[in-house]
């Protein structure tokens, strides 16, 4: 009886986990399509053709198919799944900080943030 009890806390604090986390990365993926739609486009207006937003789609699904082919052959045998995923949002968050700094040091004094 106590070991159900323990597993249904268990089930329930990771399905809590896996729901947050998916609306954090819910949120991440529509900024990045509103980045890639909007401010891009605004931004350097010879990307606002259909070929190259193509373009970008399919080199990001290339850019997964071979990280993930990557996290399994080359890290995972060695470190496991759990040092995969940290590795993946270490790097993640290095580029985001690192083009947070980028746009920092591009504004003017009296832009506003």
């Amino acid at each position: 009886m106590e070991a159900t009890a323990a597993k249904a806390t268990y089930v329930r604090t990771t399905l809590l986990i896996l729901l947050a986390g998916s609306g954090l990365d819910s949120a991440g993926d529509e900024g990045t399509r509103i980045a890639r739609g909007t401010i891009m486009q605004a931004l350097f207006p010879q990307t606002n053709t259909v070929t190259l937003q193509n373009w970008l789609i399919l080199g990001t699904l290339g850019c997964v198919f071979f990280s993930i082919l990557f996290a399994q052959v080359v890290i995972g045998p060695r470190f496991g799944f759990g040092a995969v995923c940290f590795l993946g949002a270490l790097a993640t968050l290095i580029g985001q900080v690192l083009i947070w700094l980028d746009g920092l040091n591009q504004m003017s004094p009296n832009e506003p943030g």
